[in-house]
């Protein structure tokens, strides 16, 4: 098979092409539609394609795009010259899944080194479902909703060793855990949890407002 001459463009395989590209719209498109669609129908688009739908909706689109795009050419040509459709669009769907699965990997590999260092607390910022990342991250939030993300809005991000870390306020174990906690809201609870904790009513005293302070106390005593 002459390659060049496989990939020279015509009308009918830039015609398939952007229709391939028209199904994996269509398929990125599922979390945003799904109450058009079967739930049934939704799940199962949701869990095959979850990692391509995952970096479609988290990375710049026009980045995501090109990449599909340029991966639906190949399976165009296909499609034009051996006219096996069925066929062409599972070997189309089949490259999706691949290629996707092996850009997740590469992003979580990223966050995990580049995305994840830092000097101070303040570098960092807790992210649903990558735990804590610094501002170079890409955050790969989950769209869906019959996903649950691990995110608690209990979760503060932290430095530790260099890294950031996700801390849950709930687990403090030390008044230094919550003194260090830059949000007003956080450190407060973060102040109440350890007092009940630890059956500390002195704990409480830190609590700036007056009626969350005295409900802290009434709780322990």
């Amino acid at each position: 098979m002459n390659l060049k001459n496989y990939l020279k463009p015509n009308k009918n395989k830039i015609l398939f092409s952007l229709l391939l590209c028209g199904i994996f719209l269509s398929i990125m498109l599922a979390p945003k539609i799904y109450d058009f669609i079967p739930f049934f129908l939704f799940n199962y688009i949701s869990v095959i394609f979850y990692f391509a739908i995952i970096l479609f909706y988290n990375i710049p689109f026009y980045f995501t795009i090109t990449i599909f795009i340029l991966l639906s050419y190949p399976f165009g040509c296909y499609i034009s010259q051996s006219k096996k459709w069925i066929k062409g669009i599972f070997l189309y769907l089949v490259a999706i899944l691949i290629v996707s699965f092996g850009m997740f990997l590469g992003v979580n590999a990223y966050n995990n080194t580049v995305g994840k260092y830092c000097n101070l607390d303040s570098d960092c910022k807790v992210t649903c479902g990558q735990g804590s990342l610094n501002n170079k991250g890409i955050p790969l939030e989950d769209p869906f909703i019959i996903f649950v993300s691990s995110c608690s809005e209990m979760d503060w991000a932290i430095c530790k060793s260099n890294k950031c870390e996700t801390f849950n306020i709930m687990n403090a174990a030390s008044l230094q855990d919550c003194d260090r906690i830059s949000d007003q809201f956080l450190k407060s609870n973060c102040y109440y949890h350890l007092a009940r904790n630890l059956g500390d009513a002195n704990i409480c005293n830190k609590i700036e407002s007056a009626s969350f302070r005295e409900n802290c106390i009434r709780q322990i005593k």
